[in-house]
């Protein structure tokens, strides 16, 4: 607990209420001894005999002995403190101490008693509590309340209890009994403050200790995490809370081609005449903020390399955010294999779509020439090759298309379209299938709809895909519906089929390449797994979205958007 400002505080606190039981015990021990020298010096003559001043006397200790009660099971009870708590009782003590002295030095004769001398206590509990300046505040406080309580005892306003009687007749005694009791209460003062003192410093001490191990740690700590960063194969920059450059990892430096002198203290967009810094800055859009984005950076010197560049938080332990890390992770290495896999799958897909195609019109003729006699069985067989061949050719189209959208070879050629009218089309080509499985195929959708701009083949394409999935993931006899709507900036496509759905712990991925759902995969469907992929990437180049509905019990539902004003400015991308 010691290890934190407000654990040390909590324990000074602590340790301030043990020590003010001693100097209640001081009060305690007075009292009796000024009783006792009281008799045996036979001073009862010279004391008052005010009735009122014994009683209030005793209730001013009682009640101080249940404030430092009700502190010490409170401080002693709760762990958990915040720096509120911890400063407004660090407060209460010292307003504790100061009220107390001020209640006792009137009861005590003023500044004829000794009272005067425990005005040390509020003073030394804040000394130890609170900062000079509050010290400072404390000692004024205490000079304008014995001052004040003096000037009203003067003038007759709030006159003190007498401490000597007016028996008095000499002088002598007087000043004897005065010396004597003031010689006492500044004896156990000076006891009490020489123990309160000790306990303080024992806890300092304590203190001290702890923050010096503590201390050896954090270097410790400290030197590992430098070594950590100084030798991680990723670049680091760590940004301060302005967003100003405090530390570059060796690998950022050589990364970025900078030294020390040229970021230290500056903002990225601070550092001029660095070509790689200007690089950075523009892929991250000119803005420095964590946005959980990840950002592709090229640089060319001194060699070519790609970077994914992407920013984090730093937080402390209560999860502020106290800085901005921007890491740069090469992925050179994988750019040039992904490059190479890409060509070759290219490469492979334009080699097969020929022969493929060959295949294709070979089934189709001889299946569709009268003059050949072919039996059921091998009508079958030749159909069902036709078919796998078809498939094949899918696959291969899907793969060139992935290839290019890879090598930003994908183009897109910009017309007017109505989506509803596609999906029409498309459901009339389908029109034997969805017969043959007495699928209920409704469209809704409003009596106009406006016209979008986009690439008639890639739409056209997205919504084949997702009807022909519906068609082919749905039981007989299921429903699926089509529901065309819009707004004023975009229209929306949605189709819901009660089919088989998709599982729900593989709804995350379903956009990926190569991934289908395990339920149609165990009942043997066919499928490339790349069409949704396929449709995601030509819906978001449109400037639109493709999700998947979330919570539907049966089947699923698959929505896309489209801005109505095509985003695309160019036709290859």
């Amino acid at each position: 607990m010691a290890d934190t400002a407000i654990g040390r505080l909590h324990l000074l606190n602590l340790e301030i209420t043990n020590a003010r039981w001693l100097y209640i015990l001081i009060f305690t021990v007075y009292g009796i001894s000024l009783k006792i020298l009281t008799r045996v010096l036979n001073f009862e003559d010279f004391l008052t005999d005010d009735l009122t001043r014994a009683p209030l006397s005793r209730i001013a200790t009682i009640a101080f002995f249940t404030f430092n009660s009700i502190l010490w099971i409170y401080l002693k009870k709760k762990k958990d403190f915040t720096w509120g708590q911890i400063k407004f009782i660090s407060f209460c003590q010292v307003a504790g101490d100061f009220i107390f002295t001020s209640f006792y030095f009137h009861l005590q004769g003023g500044m004829e008693g000794p009272g005067a001398l425990l005005f040390l206590f509020p003073l030394v509990s804040s000394a130890i509590l609170f900062s000079p300046i509050g010290v400072g505040v404390t000692a004024i406080l205490i000079i304008i309340s014995s001052s004040s309580l003096t000037y009203l005892d003067k003038i007759g306003f709030l006159k003190h209890f007498p401490l000597y009687s007016p028996k008095i007749s000499s002088q002598v005694y007087e000043h004897t009994l005065a010396l004597t009791f003031t010689l006492l209460v500044l004896i156990l003062t000076v006891i009490g403050l020489a123990i309160y003192f000790g306990l303080t410093s024992r806890t300092l001490r304590s203190i001290e200790d702890s923050l010096r191990q503590r201390t050896k740690e954090l270097t410790i700590e400290r030197n590992k995490i430098e070594a950590i960063v100084t030798n991680l194969v990723d670049g680091l920059v760590f940004l301060d809370k302005n967003k100003r450059v405090i530390l570059m990892n060796p690998e950022a430096k050589s990364v970025l081609n900078l030294t020390e002198l040229q970021f230290l203290g500056k903002t990225i967009n601070e550092i001029v005449g660095v070509p790689n810094i200007v690089a950075l800055y523009d892929v991250l859009d000119h803005k420095i903020e964590w946005s959980g984005k990840r950002y592709e950076l090229m640089l060319q010197n001194p060699l070519k390399k790609i970077f994914q560049v992407f920013i984090a938080p730093v937080t402390a332990r209560d999860k502020e955010i106290i800085g901005l890390t921007i890491i740069l992770h090469d992925i050179t290495r994988e750019k040039e294999i992904e490059t190479l896999k890409t060509e070759f799958v290219s490469m492979a897909a334009h080699q097969l779509r020929t022969p493929l195609t060959g295949t294709k019109w070979a089934f189709r003729t001889i299946m569709d020439n009268p003059s050949n006699k072919i039996s059921n069985s091998d009508r079958d067989l030749l159909e069902r090759g036709f078919q796998n061949n078809e498939n094949m050719i899918e696959l291969v189209n899907n793969l060139l298309n992935i290839a290019r959208i890879e090598e930003g070879r994908f183009i897109y050629d910009m017309s007017e379209v109505y989506i509803d009218d596609m999906a029409q089309k498309q459901l009339d080509r389908l029109k034997t299938v969805i017969e043959k499985k007495n699928l209920k195929v409704t469209i809704n959708k409003p009596r106009e709809l406006p016209e979008i701009q986009a690439d008639k083949e890639k739409i056209n394409l997205v919504i084949q895909n997702l009807i022909e999935n519906a068609i082919k993931y749905s039981p007989i006899g299921a429903t699926i519906t089509i529901t065309v709507t819009s707004t004023e900036h975009d229209v929306k496509f949605a189709i819901q089929d009660t089919g088989f759905g998709v599982p729900e712990n593989q709804r995350g991925e379903i956009f990926n390449k190569f991934v289908r759902g395990t339920n149609v995969l165990q009942m043997g469907i066919e499928g490339t797994g790349l069409g949704l992929f396929l449709a995601r990437q030509i819906i978001e180049k449109h400037g639109g979205k493709l999700w998947l509905m979330d919570e539907i019990r049966q089947g699923s539902t698959f929505i896309f958007t489209l801005p109505r004003t095509s985003l695309l400015k160019i036709k290859e991308l």
